[in-house]
């Protein structure tokens, strides 16, 4: 019997590509601990250097292998993961310096869309059709928007998610490399977040909410590998300690909804773990590395319970020491002035418009966050319902709850929680941000391709080119509907 370590390679070319077993077995077997190795090193590097030293170097590893995957489609989703998580700090320590420099990332993933447009054409998944709906609204809205960079620079944070899927198409097919591709995410948020906490008294600041998308989009990529361990040595408790770690920088992070997300990811390993006895041991586990990791860092857990404690406390509110805007950072007035734009707009105001009608929401006057200021909405609903209005919520409500109906339909039990979990993640991150955030989109790109890899792996390979799936097979054998 043949199998996918074995076969043959065969031709690969743009737009009709053939999947590349020997090169996929090559990563899982070589490449994914190099990858590793260069990892650590890098933060090395930064621990005696600096923190942006290592971000610097790490992000040029990332490119360089973007440009291999043009040959080798694993070393490319490794590419697409390390500048996912990378992104909050490439943002604001590295690709500073206008416009193409800082949406390099960008560019690339537009540029993969057009060089796999016939994939692009036989995209038929309900996820990139509702999607497509949504994007083509808001080009079209464009036309109407007071500020057309502001727009064009929505646009293009939200459709790099069609290039990330072609890069999962491409390569997911072997486990061993997913469960490396997760290490190595894993271990870029772990020791990353580390080294920054250790330096970041001599950093230019970074707005906590940013910063903790971070170690998220780490923690995500050990969710979207985590079944692929499930047969491997010390597999999974290697992956739930990456976990466990990384849940402690967001929770040190301060940041509310990145918090919850990740307490989100880490239930969804919990559970896809078999028996309750070792779900116990891991939570308990889990509990001791975030407590242990907190205890260490006493400003930051200080800072964190407050914000917790702020956001759920009533009774001080009455007597003014935390109105709703200030126990919600202003976005409380944002999303009530959103509901009032709508109301005089329910068709939108234009792609990219929230930041001038809210300037110009003068006459609300219980409004005091921001009053006459050009602010952003901080909120991908309340940005779609003021910019887009009816239309664009519609899709966009389509869009997110469409990774939750799709899991419920499957009889693989872990794609049913992956289809929840996407949903629950996108819709909780929507609420306090817009659509910057990659490591959202990795992860929506990663659930549309696990959720249909027969499908997509036909419009880009052609029909049987799911007979090899390894990594599906795994899933099946771990993680049967039960």
């Amino acid at each position: 019997m043949i199998t996918a370590a074995t076969r043959a390679p065969r031709m690969s070319t743009f737009g009709s590509a053939r999947p590349v077993y020997q090169e996929e077995s090559a990563f899982a077997i070589w490449w994914g601990p190099v990858c590793a190795a260069l990892i650590v090193l890098g933060w090395a590097v930064g621990y005696v250097a600096g923190f942006q030293i290592a971000v610097s170097l790490l992000t040029v590893m990332a490119f360089g292998a973007l440009a291999i995957g043009l040959r080798s489609p694993t070393m490319g989703l490794f590419g697409v993961m390390c500048l996912c998580v990378l992104d909050p700090l490439v943002r604001v320590y590295l690709l500073t310096g206008g416009l193409l420099r800082w949406n390099t990332f960008n560019y690339w993933l537009i540029l993969m869309m057009g060089l796999y447009l016939p994939f692009m054409i036989r995209l038929r998944d309900p996820h990139s059709l509702a999607l497509m709906a949504f994007v083509a609204l808001l080009v079209v809205e464009i036309l109407i928007s007071p500020d057309f960079a502001n727009a064009a620079q929505h646009v293009m944070g939200i459709i790099g998610v069609f290039g990330m899927l072609i890069y999962f198409v491409r390569a997911g097919v072997d486990k061993r490399m997913w469960f490396w591709l997760s290490v190595n995410g894993g271990l870029l948020g772990a020791i990353g977040s580390l080294i920054f906490f250790m330096q970041r008294a001599g950093l230019p600041r970074i707005n906590e909410n940013a910063w903790a998308a971070f170690p998220l989009t780490a923690l995500i990529a050990v969710v979207l590998g985590f079944p692929a361990a499930a047969r491997m040595r010390r597999g999974q408790p290697t992956l739930l300690g990456l976990a466990a770690v990384n849940l402690t920088w967001i929770f040190l992070s301060g940041s509310r909804g990145n918090l919850l997300i990740g307490c989100c990811c880490f239930l969804v390993l919990l559970v896809t773990l078999d028996g309750v006895r070792q779900r116990t041991t891991s939570l308990l586990v889990g509990l001791l590395v975030v407590l242990g990791a907190a205890s260490q860092f006493g400003d930051l857990q200080a800072r964190t319970i407050h914000r917790l404690t702020k956001l759920f406390t009533m009774e001080h509110a009455v007597a003014g020491d935390y109105s709703l805007a200030g126990r919600t950072s202003g976005r409380s007035d944002l999303a009530i002035g959103g509901w009032y734009i709508f109301e005089q707009h329910p068709f939108g105001v234009g792609t990219g418009g929230f930041p001038t009608a809210w300037s110009e929401l003068g006459r609300h006057y219980t409004l005091v966050y921001g009053r006459g200021e050009e602010k952003a909405a901080h909120s991908g609903w309340v940005k779609t319902l003021v910019e887009n209005g009816i239309p664009g919520m519609t899709l966009l409500i389509v869009y997110v709850f469409s990774f939750a109906v799709v899991g419920l339909r499957q009889r693989n039990w872990y794609l049913w929680r992956l289809g929840m979990l996407t949903t629950v993640a996108i819709a909780a991150a929507l609420l306090s941000t817009e659509f910057q955030t990659k490591g959202i989109w990795f992860l929506a790109a990663g659930a549309t391709a696990f959720l249909h890899r027969g499908m997509l792996r036909e419009a880009m390979f052609g029909e049987g080119a799911d007979e090899d799936d390894e990594l599906g097979q795994s899933w099946n054998e771990h993680a049967v509907y039960r």
